[in-house]
């Protein structure tokens, strides 16, 4: 599998070969180039179940599809990396 990750406002694109090895690299990224604060990765649903006449909102499967930093002194700012994985017959296949 290929990992893609990229993000437009850095004119940023790179490959990996694993979901490990994108998290580390953006570990390192954060401690060198932003904040080094903790980062968030995003991308978990909600579905609605209903419960007889009441519906719930719960947390359906978690895929990861990107990840968000912020750049040193300026908290208002952020850059999100968008994360994705392309299997070996190239079709994209969600991250979990």
């Amino acid at each position: 599998m290929i990992y893609l990750v990229n993000c437009d406002k850095l004119k940023f694109f790179k490959t990996f070969d694993s979901l490990n090895s994108v998290i580390d690299y953006l570990k390192e990224r954060n401690k060198t180039d932003f904040d080094g604060g903790v980062f968030g990765l995003f991308g978990r649903g909600q579905k609605e179940v209903w419960n007889g006449e009441e519906s719930e909102w719960i947390d359906d499967a978690y895929y990861i599809d990107s990840a968000v930093l912020c750049p040193k002194g300026k908290p208002n700012e952020y850059f999100t990396f968008f994360i994705r994985c392309i299997n070996s017959e190239g079709n994209l296949i969600e991250l979990d």
